[in-house]
């Protein structure tokens, strides 16, 4: 079975959680944490683990918001409840309000 790349972003007391549902689940494969204050101490407690100052340097794969948004549908679908997803909004190229939006977000 192929596994979904996750990087978890900020370790709070949500973060945690995140980070302990990721690891037991068999289709996800942790790849980063993003944490910009206790890198050294999230360190410890996940070896094997990429820990990251800032999201960009994890946010190259979209892997999981893909998935994310098809299993949000499959849910709605199913059971016929509405569903939240909180997507983080990126540019990898940066941001100026007169730009032209296919310039700084490439497809």
């Amino acid at each position: 079975m192929r596994q979904v790349k996750v990087a978890i972003i900020g370790h709070g007391h949500l973060g945690k959680w995140h980070t302990q549902k990721a690891q037991a689940l068999e289709t996800c494969e942790l790849v980063a944490i993003v944490e910009p204050f206790n890198q050294e101490q999230v360190k410890e407690m996940y070896p094997g683990v990429k820990v990251v100052s800032k999201i960009d340097e994890v946010m190259d794969d979209i892997e999981a918001v893909v998935h994310t948004i098809e299993m949000a549908l499959e849910f709605r679908q199913q059971f016929h409840r509405d569903v939240f997803v909180d997507i983080l909004a990126y540019r990898k190229h940066g941001h100026n309000e007169g730009d032209e939006p296919r310039f700084t977000q490439p497809t």
